[in-house]
């Protein structure tokens, strides 16, 4: 089985197909945010990047989270 291939909404036009190692390229330099919509080749819905799993590998910073941890020592 071949992996799936994936497109990006950019500017209401579906760019790609990029790989799922593609996408987690774009997401780790900052090309592709979780809220960007994706969607896997041949399918008709739209959904945030972020709901593809392992595009997203280092944990999301919740800002509210780093308030009630305070000062780094």
């Amino acid at each position: 089985m071949t992996e799936p291939k994936w497109y990006v909404a950019r500017g209401g036009v579906a760019v790609g197909p990029c790989t799922r190692a593609e996408l987690a390229q774009m997401a780790a330099t900052g090309l592709l945010a979780r809220t960007d919509l994706v969607r896997m080749e041949g399918g008709a819905v739209w959904s945030p990047a972020a709901s593809v799993p392992g595009v997203f590998t280092t944990p999301r910073r919740c800002p509210r989270c780093l308030r009630l941890r305070g000062p780094a020592a």
